[in-house]
């Protein structure tokens, strides 16, 4: 009887660590901020021909993005690439990448 306790207490404690690991994953690539600006905000251009190659460069050129795998991955299960709206958009310094995303997705540009 000791036995089959102490093996259920072991896969709770398994399950619990791969929540916790999977909710930190979550968190890092959905809801951390991923913008560091040496300022409070900085104006991207995506022109009616740009692609999501060309969106990716245009952040990275600007200093924008860091980690621009996170971004490509998330953009494409995001779909933008279906989506991308040309236009002026602003970046604010603590964005995230779903913030970004959802900015170019949903056409959120500047007057």
């Amino acid at each position: 009887m000791a036995g089959k306790s102490n093996i259920r207490s072991y896969l709770l404690l398994i399950f619990l660590i791969v929540i916790g690991v999977g909710g930190y994953w979550v968190y890092t690539n959905f809801f951390k901020t991923s913008v560091k600006l040496n300022k409070d905000y900085e104006f991207i251009y995506i022109q009616s021909a740009f692609d999501m190659n060309d969106v990716i460069y245009e952040l990275k050129d600007k200093n924008i993005l860091k980690e621009t795998d996170k971004f490509e991955w998330m953009a494409k299960k995001m779909e933008l690439d279906q989506n991308i709206h040309p236009g002026k958009y602003r970046i604010i310094n603590g964005m995230t990448h779903r913030q970004i995303i959802n900015l170019i997705k949903y056409n959120k540009q500047e007057k």
